[in-house]
């Protein structure tokens, strides 16, 4: 009796889960989303770190087979982090989400300015060529792919939204 009572509440929970799952797909459905940019720069940097790695490893006759399964698992989990990066408009809030890691939302209100810049801190941008976004609870860094048509629509949300371009020599 208690093992059929815990199925019940496993499957209950399971069902729960898919639900909130494909709620969630449904909405982003209905916003409207954009890619993130992907740069070469951030490719070569990758390839960089880790091509030698997998060389010098194949090289090694002590190599075992779980170190190369493992630096491949390793680089197909930061390959797919880069070609899942999304930012959605929803509303009036500014969603990003890279695989299955969301970000904390953004308030469009609360923008004030987006720049261009080549800041190449840590962000859920998959290129250099980035924007940077100040609002009320900080400061992002994002590369959305049709970046015009993205500043636009956040501008349509909120006009008080300053966009600085880049300086051009």
């Amino acid at each position: 009796m208690i093992i059929f009572t815990f199925d019940i509440i496993m499957v209950s929970v399971a069902a729960l889960y898919l639900i909130g799952y494909y709620y969630s797909q449904i909405k982003e459905i209905m916003a409207t989303v954009y890619k993130s940019k992907i740069g070469w720069e951030i490719i070569a940097l990758l390839g960089a770190a880790m091509i030698p790695a997998l060389i010098t490893m194949l090289s090694d006759l002590n190599t075992q087979g779980e170190d190369i399964a493992i630096m491949l698992t390793i680089t197909g989990f930061v390959v797919a982090l880069l070609f899942t990066i999304r930012y959605s408009i929803d509303g009036n809030m500014l969603k990003i989400r890279a695989l299955f890691i969301p970000y904390r939302p953004i308030d469009i209100y609360t923008i004030t300015k987006i720049e261009e810049t080549f800041n190449p801190l840590s962000a859920p941008a998959a290129s250099i060529d980035r924007l940077g976004i100040t609002h009320g609870g900080g400061y992002m860094l994002i590369s959305p792919k049709n970046r015009t048509e993205f500043i636009a629509q956040l501008q349509s949300i909120n006009p008080s939204i300053q966009f600085i371009p880049r300086n051009r020599k």
